[in-house]
Order: C-alpha cells, then structure tokens, then sequence
C-alpha cells in the first residue's frame, strides 16, 4: 500500500509540475492587468468601459508567439488596420491581420510588438494610450512590472 501512495503522489507532482513552471505562477500584484492563465496560454488584459487591450501569449512549450485584441470604443479592429499605442512617449504600431487580429510574424509586427512589451513591463508605467483612426481611448496599465510574464512574437518562436 505504502508503494502505491508514493506513486500516487509522484504521477500528481508530474501532473501538476508544468502548472507550477515559471511563466504560469499567479502574479504577486497585477495591478491595472487583467491576467488569465488557460491550458498553453496566458491572456493579459487592460479595460476601461468598453475599450480594452488584450494580449494572448502562447507557452513555449507549446510552440510559443503572441496575438492581441484591441477594441476602443466598443470599436474592434479591422482587417488589414493599425493601432497606435503610445506608453512614456513613445509611439508602438501594431498591425491586425486578415481577420482583424494583431499580429507579431512579420519583421516588423514583431519588433514593434517585442519593444511595446518591454515597455510595458516598466514599473513606471501608469497608462496607455491606443489611437485608430480618429479615436483614441487612455486605459491605466499599472503593475505590468509584476503582472506580464515572458512573451515571444510568432516570428521569434
């Protein structure tokens, strides 16, 4: 009996093990951040009213990369549009793909898309703005130091 409890209790610490890695740990404070941790992914996410900015970050071990989702407005994206994103003066343009999803496989989707996450990982972040068109919505983003794990673009994966 005394065997079958140890490998009991091993195959529940091999189970739980990839719950417990580095990137899937709860945030101590998230702050402003909105963080849902699924099955391969975790989505990060700013709101105010009906406007918000969403970030979905694929495990690497499950192949890695990133999408997001912006809706401004109760506006969402378009196919083939661009939102801007200002955080600390600094401009990050984001492109949305054919189905109006942000993508990070281009070379420049994902340098954009790489430097507006390290930007907001700074801990003196207080907001964001994001610009599409003529409309423009400020959402607050503090706590990002401690709430946005490691994410990847999909070309870097």
């Amino acid at each position: 009996m005394h065997h079958r409890a140890i490998m009991l209790a091993g195959l529940a610490l091999i189970l739980a093990s990839p719950a417990l890695a580095d990137g899937d740990r709860p945030a101590k404070d998230s702050g402003d951040w909105s963080v849902r941790r699924q099955a391969g992914e975790t989505r990060y996410e700013l709101r105010k009213g009906n406007s918000y900015f969403a970030v979905t970050c694929t495990n690497p071990r499950f192949g890695g990369g990133a999408t997001f989702d912006i809706v401004l407005k109760g506006i969402d994206s378009t196919a083939h549009s661009e939102t801007r994103v200002f955080v600390g003066g600094q401009e990050y343009d984001l492109r949305h793909g054919a189905l109006g999803v942000g993508v990070t496989d281009c070379a420049a989707c994902s340098k954009a898309f790489l430097a507006l996450w390290q930007a907001l990982r700074d801990p003196h972040v207080d907001r964001i703005e994001l610009k599409r068109g003529e409309t423009s919505v400020r959402l607050p983003a503090r706590g990002g130091d401690t709430a946005l794990g490691n994410c990847t673009s999909d070309r870097e994966r």
